[in-house]
Formats: C-alpha cells, structure tokens, sequence
C-alpha cells in the first residue's frame, strides 16, 4: 500500500452524480465482440513522427521515468490495492504518440481527462520537461485513489511541478471552468457513449484554435468507435485513427481551419 502525501496542489471536489468520468464504470460500454488483430508493426507513433524530424528528440529519453510509465502499464503493484486494473494504462505507443506531440507542438497547456495510474500523465510531464519546462499539465480525475497513485508517479518522476491535479467530475462547471484554454486535450474518461460526447462538446469549447484533440480506445470500443465517427461527419473536425499494440486505438482530431 502506498503512503501519500498530503496534496498539495489545488483541488476542486465536486458532488456531482451521473456525469462523465464517473466512479461506477459503466457495464455497456460496448467492447468489439471479437478483440482486433494487432496491428503489423515493429515501431509505435512517436517514431514514426521521428522519421520526418530529428528521430532522437522525439522519443521519452529519460530511463527512470519510462520505467516509471512502464511499470504503470505492467505492474500490479503500480495499481496499489487495484491490481486488476493494471491493463487500464495506456499502453507505450499512446504515452510515445503524446510525447512527440507534445515535443513537436510545444503547448502552453494540456488538459487529460482521466489519468487513471498516471502512465500518460508521466509521459506528458517528462515532454513538458524535456521541453524546458515550458507548459503545464491539467489532469481531471474523478476517482480520489487514482488521483492519489497519479501524484505519487509524478513525484516519483520528480515531474510533479509540472501537473495541476483536480478532483471532480469532468463535466462540472466550476472545475471545467477554471481550466486554461488548451492546445491539446486527450480525453480518457468516461468510455460510455453519452459520458464521451459530453466530455467532446465540453471540451472542444477548451481547445484552442489550433490545437489537437486525442482520444483513447477509439478502435476498441464500440461507443467511441461512433462518436468519431459522428464528429467526422459534422465537418468540424478532421480525424486521424491509427490502431496501437493491444487493439485499443487512439484519434486525433483536428478543428478544420
């Protein structure tokens, strides 16, 4: 069991009920019938962005915290009293996708919805980091215990300077409210259809003009599956989904210019 310290950063609480990212996972959230074939490749996103740019600059370098984001994804006991929640992380190509995005783009803020362990959240401070410490990370989480582990693996990464932590329901106004504009939001929530389309239309209203959307489990799951679909077709959005190691999926989506 893990001893944490007393946060320090400021939280928002919130007693909303029924709103996205919530406590009591939703049962029908629609995984494929059959899981999807991965995907022929012997190389994650983040590389292949380093192939039209300087390859070594655009891949996690630091050995201590991509062992701290490998064990997230890999090891029980990064779950504490949660083990079985370990094959929730987002796997290496999705934190290897964040970093060179967020090494490429070089945002002022970043917002994640839904941290989960901290797997991505490590990968996105180490990038802030590696960018001189330019940019701050905003990360929502409505479950207190996996807030807790996520501020744990940024201390442990010596990261945790860069990452604001709040408390509460992704769809609260108050916490949605005293959230930065953003160049880039990756969306890891709530998973049921509704809880995603909210966490979509509340948080394009965040996203600066140029910047980019990412969302998890986009192949995986069904719910979400419909929804990019859905945002594609209202032509405000251009999307790119590409399939990572575990069949999960991630989507990046850009507003049309």
């Amino acid at each position: 069991m893990y001893a944490f310290k007393r946060p320090y950063y400021w939280i928002t609480k919130s007693k909303s009920k029924g709103t996205s990212n919530q406590l009591l996972y939703a049962a029908n959230y629609n995984y494929r019938e059959a899981p999807m074939p991965r995907p022929v490749s012997n190389v994650s996103l983040g590389e292949v962005f380093g192939w039209f740019f300087d390859g070594s600059s655009f891949l996690p370098g630091d050995s201590h915290v991509n062992e701290i984001a490998r064990r997230c994804r890999t090891d029980s006991t990064y779950s504490g009293q949660r083990p079985q929640r370990v094959s929730w992380s987002a796997e290496r190509e999705t934190g290897h996708a964040l970093y060179s995005i967020i090494r490429l783009w070089r945002p002022r803020n970043i917002i994640e919805v839904g941290t989960y362990n901290g797997a991505s959240t490590v990968s996105m401070a180490q990038a802030l980091h590696d960018n001189g410490d330019f940019g701050r990370l905003h990360c929502v989480e409505i479950d207190q215990y996996n807030l807790d582990l996520t501020r744990h693996h940024l201390e442990m990464a010596g990261l945790s300077h860069l990452a604001y932590l709040y408390h509460g329901s992704s769809q609260d106004p108050r916490l949605v409210g005293g959230l930065p504009e953003s160049e880039l939001i990756f969306i890891d929530g709530d998973h049921s259809y509704d809880g995603a389309r909210h966490d979509y239309e509340t948080y394009s209203k965040k996203l600066s003009p140029r910047g980019l959307m990412m969302y998890h489990d986009t192949i995986k799951i069904m719910a979400l599956r419909q929804l990019m679909q859905e945002i594609t077709q209202s032509g405000d959005f251009d999307a790119f989904s590409v399939a990572t190691s575990d069949g999960d999926g991630i989507t990046l989506l850009r507003r049309r210019w």
